[in-house]
């Protein structure tokens, strides 16, 4: 899950409610570093079912909470384009089995790829957003 304060003191109360039991499920919470403003905590360990009602309502004795959400916790499916065929056949030769963010990601030729340069890629952490997606394949030298 992830919650956004009003202010980054909120969050430094926040980050005290890590090891803390929310509806029998002991909890992480870590400032989301890709956060400019220090204003939002991502939240692991969060029971099946919660929802975001209930996860504002546990934070907001640390201060004013802006946004609540609880994503799925089931693996997620991507696509990504690379600059021609040859990167896209490197990427799937060198990375498939790759971990990402604890999770093996697997990966094929989407179906749709007339030019041989779009993949799908499988078993993603269902908290991953484009921007990490590009940034983890750019790690490895692929544009």
């Amino acid at each position: 899950g992830e919650v956004r304060f009003a202010t980054a003191d909120a969050v430094e109360h926040a980050l005290q409610l890590s090891g803390k039991t929310i509806d029998g499920h002991r909890i992480s919470v870590d400032l989301d570093h890709r956060s400019k403003d220090q204003t939002k905590v991502l939240i692991s360990g969060l029971p099946a079912g919660l929802d975001w009602h209930r996860l504002k309502e546990f934070f907001a004795a640390c201060g004013p909470v802006l946004y609540a959400d609880v994503k799925s916790s089931t693996p997620l499916t991507g696509q990504v384009r690379f600059d021609s065929a040859e990167d896209a056949q490197a990427v799937m030769e060198n990375l498939s089995g790759a971990v990402l963010d604890g999770h093996k990601i697997a990966m094929k030729m989407h179906a749709g790829s007339k030019d041989g340069t779009k993949l799908q890629i499988f078993n993603l952490p269902p908290t991953i957003e484009w921007q990490d997606l590009k940034d983890f394949f750019a790690g490895h030298g692929y544009q």
